[in-house]
């Protein structure tokens, strides 16, 4: 798949705000390198942002100090950028190494949008084997289709672990497709280590929609599932919060 440059439109959800218009540019797709690719969920999640933070996030978006949002796997940076502009908060946008230089191309590409809204915008290297526990210490920890190898379950939850504050209010918000029975056991793993480390889901919800690409003459359909999650407090008995 060559490389392209795209805009995606976030329709507003109030009268008086316009939509959400981010562009970004997708280097040459290769099997290695699936974060070049801007998918269909994280659109279909993107989308969502404002309704699930104003019906489940509104607790950490009405305190007086400013939320801090971090996003694992940014991959294009679609939904860390929406995040940004969308809840006018600061986001950490993260990757692989080899992903970080078009991710922060495109940060910088939609900078001023962003910004316009209130946001503010980081990049930095991440992976996720290398997260320790009390590694930060952030409200949010956001991840839109990040599960697309068998291995990353197991490598996703203790970094979700170790990047959340140890904290009431602060959440876990992950994305990810149902596109087949491999991707749905990849989620049901995740839910399960999550749950073992001490998380409890909260909410959740589907969305529905349509990859650029297309199978039989027609384009892919999507199943997005999503969920929020928050730690179980009394899990954690250490002086230091960890458990």
């Amino acid at each position: 798949m060559p490389s392209i440059s795209r805009t995606f439109t976030i329709p507003s959800t109030s009268p008086s705000t316009s939509p959400l218009s981010i562009s970004l540019h997708e280097p040459s797709l290769t099997g290695d390198n699936l974060g070049f690719k801007t998918w269909g969920s994280a659109f279909l999640l993107s989308q969502r942002l404002s309704s699930i933070a104003s019906d489940h996030l509104s607790h950490i978006f009405s305190s007086p100090s400013s939320p801090r949002i971090l996003e694992l796997g940014s991959g294009t940076g679609l939904a860390g950028l929406c995040a940004s502009a969308l809840w006018s908060t600061s986001v950490t946008l993260t990757d692989l190494p080899e992903i970080v230089p078009n991710l922060a191309k495109n940060v910088e590409t939609n900078r001023p949008v962003v910004e316009e809204r209130g946001g503010s915008l980081s990049v930095q290297e991440l992976d996720w084997s290398t997260v320790r526990s009390h590694h930060s210490d952030f409200d949010v920890v956001l991840a839109a289709d990040p599960l697309y190898s068998t291995e990353h379950p197991a490598l996703l939850a203790p970094a979700i672990d170790g990047c959340l504050a140890h904290d009431e209010g602060a959440r876990v918000l992950v994305g990810f497709p149902l596109r087949d029975e491999p991707t749905r056991a990849m989620g049901e793993e995740l839910k399960d280590l999550l749950s073992q480390r001490g998380f409890e889901l909260l909410h959740h919800g589907d969305e529905y929609g349509f990859d650029d690409w297309e199978v039989n003459g027609e384009r892919a359909r999507v199943h997005c599932w999503w969920g929020i999650w928050k730690r179980k407090m009394e899990m954690h008995n250490g002086a230091d919060g960890t458990i």
